[in-house]
């Protein structure tokens, strides 16, 4: 790590800077219960287990269509705003053959105006109005603060204390979050992101590379078709590292043995402690996951560079454990994490944490002595 000092040294500098939150449920097990929450088939040929829900996702078209474009976007994001107008050709062309869903993934440490925007869209739509609202914040992306609110309302003829009231509240917080999670385990790393039946496109934004492509995964049947000259598209560091943190949100042992090298190292106050193999519960490799109940994460900044993954990350929620070799019930806790991630081949090799132990002494009602706990 030696070599990487002066990038450690401007990390350090940055932490203030606000990013991404990742909380609730799992994006796995979300997309894995919604069908049968809902009774709704999948899309045809989504062989990569993601489902739209009439019901919840913002959908044009119908999900049963042969071919389901979705996109995972942002409103104050430029690529996003030119994406538009090839989508409205897509639509026009393809017509009943063609599903188009879109989904929120505001970035909001480049796009600071972008959840907002999405809280925006989510007020229009408890009044009918998602789509007309969606239109109107990607035609003004120099004007997505709160002062242009009530002309926009008022454009769209909705109850502008209503949606402002809305917007300011974040009441819709948690169905973006939900949004952004999914994308996060969809592997969603910036926007726009489309999806074509299924699978990631990583094409160019224009007309004929998506036309092509969606032939491509058409066939007649709806369905993607593999192609054996691409090899898959390799997780950078950051999508690792995003993964990794959407696990420890869901408690999701599954993704996190997948992610992490069972021969791995922590490099803790504690010394170096081993990731721990596929048989090792949940206690044994994140303990404050099987501590924390209602967690919620915030990841306040992350920092990629080559291999490496630096995370400040906010972890809040109901601890009752055993902290120090006390027993503890039912205490709420806010504690931040400061970590740095090795990752090689899509798995998490090392990782160095640490987070204010006297902070958590004291929020547990302990004795400010001292100690250390790995995550």
């Amino acid at each position: 790590m030696g070599r990487r000092s002066n990038w450690l040294r401007a990390i350090f500098q940055r932490w203030n800077r606000p990013t991404k939150e990742l909380s609730g449920r799992s994006a796995r097990f979300e997309r894995a219960t919604a069908n049968k929450k809902t009774g709704r088939p999948e899309v045809a040929g989504d062989r990569q287990g993601i489902i739209l829900d009439a019901q919840r996702d913002h959908v044009q078209g119908q999900v049963e269509a042969p071919i389901a474009l979705l996109e995972y976007g942002d409103y104050e994001c430029p690529s996003c705003a030119r994406a538009q107008p090839i989508v409205r050709e897509i639509q026009q062309r393809l017509g009943d053959k063609l599903c188009f869903a879109f989904r929120h993934f505001p970035v909001t440490p480049v796009h600071p105006q972008a959840e907002l925007a999405a809280q925006a869209a989510e007020a229009a739509n408890a009044q009918g109005k998602f789509w007309e609202m969606h239109e109107l914040l990607l035609e003004n992306q120099r004007a997505l603060d709160n002062q242009y609110l009530p002309a926009f309302a008022a454009a769209l003829g909705l109850d502008e204390a209503r949606l402002i009231g809305e917007v300011m509240l974040k009441t819709y917080a948690r169905r973006i979050c939900h949004d952004f999670n999914l994308g996060v385990r969809d592997g969603v790393n910036g926007t726009p992101c489309f999806f074509i039946n299924g699978r990631r496109y990583d094409g160019a934004i224009r007309l004929e590379p998506l036309l092509v492509a969606i032939a491509q995964r058409d066939r007649g049947r709806g369905f993607a078709v593999d192609s054996p000259t691409t090899p898959p598209r390799p997780r950078s560091s950051e999508e690792v590292v995003m993964r990794l943190f959407a696990a420890f949100n869901a408690g999701d042992l599954e993704t996190l043995n997948k992610l992490t090298d069972p021969q791995g190292i922590w490099h803790t106050s504690r010394g170096n402690l081993r990731f721990g193999g596929p048989s090792a519960t949940l206690k044994e490799r994140c303990p404050m996951c099987a501590s924390l109940r209602e967690r919620k994460i915030h990841i306040d900044i992350i920092i990629p560079e080559g291999d490496y993954v630096a995370v400040r990350s906010t972890w809040s929620g109901i601890y009752s454990g055993t902290y120090d070799g006390v027993s503890v019930s039912d205490k709420p806790i806010t504690i931040t994490y400061y970590d740095i991630y090795r990752v090689s081949d899509g798995v998490i090799r090392e990782n160095w944490a640490s987070f204010d132990r006297q902070s958590l002494s004291e929020q547990l009602g302990l004795s400010s002595q001292p100690s250390a706990q790995a995550k």
